[in-house]
């Protein structure tokens, strides 16, 4: 082990020492932390790391279900604890609320609504909105949008009504279920199009899609499609009640090969998300470490040492990830 490895070691090991809160006390009813699932893929998984921190650190997780429309309202009314996946820009009038507490830094930074293009399309040379008439005949004049999301429909109505480039193009709506059978079938094909997309989605873990720049638009004028971020919401008063669980809230940070690949382990190889997690963990001990600084298991005990235990043990069980 290099000098290097042995100091970050110690780190993760002294950091509970250094780092306040120092001594966060917490009431029993932080033994079990109430999260919002809505039935979308990527909350699921965001979910399932959240679950499984929580568990090295000796607490329960505990899935509330609900109707898209409620991952908010069930959080305000205190009928769950946290959502992960607020948007910032797009979910930001329920984000304002003030019987919600926004988290300081972003759970997933790479949250993105755009128009997306295989990657064999950009390499003829379709990189930005702007370029998208010049494909008008390989792309049959059609753009294809998502039923679900009409916000992003809208959007893409104005870009071809408002702009004389995009004269004769119409949108195409597909169901979101059915964009990942398109989305094969079209590239098998090796055909030419271009989709709504977002990130994360198991689209992006399956295909190698590109999302295509908007230096169409005017520069005075907000883009169609903004990039933007996931944030975990907590309900009123919890980073008071639960400031360890809250501390672990804002700490976490998800990556996108991370969330890919457990997407497409559980998704499409239908592998459980906690023994998925901990293939990934074993080559990932830096997210674990700083996942977990400053933690204690409810016994007052070091959460990351807890979970290497977790680890060292599951080694001779679990089979390298893939």
């Amino acid at each position: 082990m290099t000098k290097i490895k042995i100091a970050f070691f110690f780190l993760c090991l002294l950091s509970p020492f250094f780092l306040l809160p120092l001594h966060a006390e917490e009431k029993p009813s932080c033994s079990s932390v109430r999260i919002v699932d809505n039935g979308r893929d990527d909350v699921a998984v965001l979910n399932g790391i959240f679950s499984s921190l929580l568990s090295f650190s000796g607490r329960i997780p505990l899935i509330v279900l609900v109707k898209p429309k409620n991952s908010f309202s069930r959080v305000k009314n205190h009928q769950a604890d946290v959502f992960l996946a607020a948007w910032q820009k797009v979910d930001d009038a329920q984000i304002q609320d003030n019987d919600l507490i926004h988290a300081p830094n972003a759970l997933f930074p790479h949250a993105q609504y755009a128009l997306a293009v295989p990657s064999y399309l950009e390499k003829k040379g379709l990189s930005s909105i702007r370029q998208i008439p010049q494909f008008k005949k390989s792309l049959n004049s059609t753009l294809f949008s998502v039923e679900e999301s009409q916000q992003t429909l809208k959007a893409i109505t104005h870009l071809i009504t408002s702009d004389t480039q995009f004269s004769g193009f119409s949108i195409s709506s597909l169901k979101e279920a059915d964009t990942t059978s398109f989305i094969e079938t079209m590239t098998k094909k090796r055909q030419d199009f271009v989709i709504l997309a977002w990130e994360p989605h198991i689209n992006n873990a399956l295909f190698d899609l590109a999302f295509l720049a908007q230096d169409n638009l005017n520069p005075e004028s907000p883009p169609l499609f903004p990039t933007d971020s996931l944030f975990a919401v907590t309900r009123k008063n919890y980073p008071e009640t639960c400031p360890q669980v809250t501390r672990l809230i804002h700490q976490l940070q998800v990556s996108r090969p991370l969330i890919h690949f457990l997407m497409a382990q559980h998704l499409i190889h239908k592998k459980p998300l906690h023994d998925t997690f901990i293939q990934w963990l074993h080559e990932h001990k830096r997210f674990l470490a700083t996942s977990l600084t400053g933690i204690k298991t409810l016994d007052g005990k070091n959460a990351f040492l807890a979970a290497l235990q977790t680890l060292l043990l599951s080694r001779k069980t679990s089979p390298e990830p893939e």
